[in-house]
């Protein structure tokens, strides 16, 4: 059975004037977005179908898709559907069940860039939310492209991943490796190295509670 996002990506890999970024910059999503929606980590919306359509040049055909996928678009497997993107409500479920907001890390506006399902460690957390990892600071621990997923109200501990919010609104993921009244002692590990940020250019410290 063809998976709707596989059908896509055939459709991208075969076909040489489209690329995954054109159909991020159709979709008006961040490439990272666009490239899990590919591989399946990231639902597809059903408004989402006919931009897609439109850029491919083509319908999807899903006539080697499940019977109920070749019912219609709006049919599609389960696992394909994504939550609204950030001009739509997201949808009215419980908080232990609700998706996330992603968030635009190089800006830190708080208005979402994607939705992803909630991490369990989320579960009823008022306010959490989810980043995409934007560059190569942290790795090998964190990739560019990966989610991680942020608990706003948890005390951030010692030897523990955390967000920090920059007094210019730019988030920046790294370890925290102590701290006191007047700085914070941060690692980085592409290159490895320890810097001390002053509290008062930080405005806010958030825990890292998963990735995927």
């Amino acid at each position: 059975m063809t998976r709707l996002h596989d059908k896509i990506r055939q459709i991208i890999e075969t076909t040489p004037r489209l690329t995954q970024r054109g159909l991020a910059e159709r979709m008006g999503l961040d490439p990272a977005a666009v490239n899990r929606m590919l591989y399946g980590r990231r639902g597809i919306m059903a408004e989402e179908i006919p931009v897609i359509e439109s850029y491919l040049g083509q319908r999807i055909d899903l006539t080697d898709a499940a019977p109920a996928a070749r019912r219609g678009l709006s049919d599609v497997p389960q696992a394909d559907v994504a939550p609204p993107q950030a001009h739509i409500t997201p949808p009215a479920l419980p908080d232990t069940m609700a998706p996330v907001p992603v968030r635009d890390a190089l800006s830190g506006d708080e208005a979402p860039i994607d939705w992803t399902p909630r991490h369990p460690a989320q579960a009823g957390i008022r306010a959490a939310f989810a980043l995409y990892v934007t560059d190569d600071r942290m790795s090998p621990r964190y990739f560019p492209g990966e989610t991680v997923y942020v608990h706003p109200h948890r005390p951030p501990a010692p030897l523990q991943d955390i967000v920090i919010a920059g007094a210019a609104g730019a988030l920046s993921i790294c370890r925290l490796m102590g701290s006191d009244s007047d700085f914070l002692t941060v690692q980085y590990l592409n290159p490895l190295r320890e810097e001390k940020i002053s509290r008062s250019s930080i405005t806010a410290i958030y825990a890292i509670v998963g990735r995927s």
